[in-house]
C-alpha cells in the first residue's frame, strides 16, 4: 500500500545526512594538503562499490604465501602470520605499512609520519617515548 506525501512532508524512512555532512566538511576544512588527500580518497572509496578497484591509492600487495618473507620469522611466531605486506622499499617503509593498514593507502605515509612526529614532541607522551628510547630521544628524532 503506497500512501503519496505532501511535498517535505517526512514519512521516517529517509536517513538525514546533513550533520554527518557538515562534520566531514569540517574536518576536511581543518586538515592540511596531505590530511586533505588522504580524507578525498577514503570518502572516495567508501562510495564506490567494493568490486572496483580504487584509481586513488595504490592497493596492499596482500599474500598468503610468500616463503621468502615467512622464513625471517621464528619458527612459533610463523603461524600467527596471515597476511605479508610489501610496500615500496624507498626508507619510509615503515610508515607506509602503517599508512596501508590504516587504510590510507600506500601513498598517505607522509601524515603518517608527522602524525608520530607531533605524537612524539607533545609533552603528556614524551615521557613515554623518553623512557622507549633510554632519554636518547632527541637522537632518534634527528635520525
Amino acid at each position: 500500500m503506497e500512501v503519496e506525501l505532501e511535498v517535505g512532508e517526512d514519512d521516517g524512512s529517509e536517513v538525514d545526512m546533513t550533520c554527518a555532512m557538515d562534520k566531514l566538511w569540517r574536518r576536511f576544512r581543518s586538515l592540511d594538503v596531505i590530511g586533505k588527500r588522504v580524507l578525498k580518497s577514503r570518502a572516495s572509496q567508501s562510495s564506490q562499490r567494493q568490486s572496483q578497484p580504487s584509481q586513488t591509492s595504490k592497493k596492499l600487495k596482500l599474500s598468503k604465501k610468500q616463503p621468502q618473507f615467512i622464513l625471517q620469522f621464528p619458527n612459533h611466531i610463523r603461524s600467527y602470520i596471515e597476511d605479508v605486506v610489501n610496500v615500496e622499499s624507498d626508507g619510509n617503509c615503515g610508515f607506509r605499512v602503517i599508512a596501508s593498514l590504516h587504510g590510507y593507502g600506500e601513498d598517505g605515509w607522509p601524515m603518517v609520519r608527522r602524525e608520530l612526529g607531533l605524537e612524539i614532541i607533545d609533552k603528556d607522551r614524551s615521557t613515554l617515548y623518553d623512557k622507549l628510547f633510554s632519554n636518547r630521544l632527541s637522537e632518534a628524532i634527528r635520525a
